[in-house]
């Protein structure tokens, strides 16, 4: 499962009379909600000067989907300089912090930002920094209920519907799961028995509220059994899903399995099982 990541990066300075802006050392975060970058605008003359931090984004990068979607392709609204405004005393240098706000979601891509040094005096520019700030793709997500009955108990057929929220900012995800059999521990001498997959119906995967395109598969084929994992594990194939809803907001995903008892006399009581959900962000 891939984790929130921030870069942002600092490319070549031009420098506007005896003020310049050096980029500092830049990292990739590690807390999975902001990433910042330190920038060291100097004075080289005998003068103090009076300064401000502007932002600016000279690309606009519009929005797809729904405009409730909680992420935003605005950087400004999530970009911050501190301090944002300072004197410069002879000679003298100020380390400012460009960061990203925790409480902002973006969409993964790379943004152009701009980083201007005005006088407050006369208004002037002193210095400008290119930036790029790269927004790395996650994904995250629960489980939110889990139903098992009985699909047609007149053939012993069960099955189980799993309802998670999948959480992202990118547009593609790669989707797999492992299942096993439901299994209970029937007799005193530890004996147990088992309803098995039926790995004939594959398992489902769809999405709530999402628009796939024409012909996307929903039905993931069972691969084979998961090595050294208990009550018959039994791995599927993956699956890719691609939308730009998918980066807008939390979505729901549900994930539907299917079991078969062979024998219709098979001991009564409470059987259990998995259900082991995976998902990954797919490359553009």
């Amino acid at each position: 499962m891939l984790i929130l990541g921030i870069l942002i990066c600092c490319s070549s300075i031009p420098v506007h009379g005896a003020v310049a802006v050096t980029p500092g050392e830049t990292w990739l975060s590690t807390d999975a909600s902001t990433g910042d970058c330190q920038l060291t605008i100097s004075n080289s003359s005998d003068q103090p000067e009076q300064c401000e931090i502007k932002l600016f984004n000279p690309v606009t990068v519009k929005a797809t989907g729904p405009s409730s979607g909680t992420l935003t392709d605005n950087l400004l609204s999530g970009v911050e300089a501190k301090p944002a405004t300072f004197t410069l005393d002879p000679y003298g240098k100020q380390v400012v912090t460009v960061s990203l706000s925790p409480n902002v979601k973006f969409r993964a891509g790379t943004y152009p930002l701009q980083v201007k040094v005005n006088s407050i005096t006369t208004r002037q520019l002193l210095a400008s920094a290119a930036m790029n700030v790269r927004i790395s793709p996650m994904v995250q997500g629960q489980l939110i209920s889990a139903v098992y009955k009985a699909d047609d108990e007149g053939h012993g057929i069960y099955r189980a519907s799993m309802r998670f929220l999948l959480d992202t900012n990118a547009r593609k995800l790669r989707l797999n799961a492992d299942v096993s059999q439901n299994c209970i521990l029937a007799l005193q001498d530890g004996t147990e028995l088992c309803i098995p997959i039926d790995t004939s119906r594959g398992l489902e995967i769809l999405f709530t509220g999402v628009d796939m395109p024409a012909g996307t598969k929903t039905i993931a084929n069972y691969v084979g059994e998961v090595p050294g994992a208990a009550n018959g594990l039994r791995a599927t194939e993956s699956l890719v899903f691609e939308s730009d809803q998918l980066a807008v907001a939390t979505r729901e995903v549900m994930i539907t399995a299917w079991w078969r008892l062979k024998d219709p006399l098979q001991f009564a009581g409470r059987y259990q099982g998995r259900i082991n959900l995976t998902a990954s962000v797919e490359p553009n």
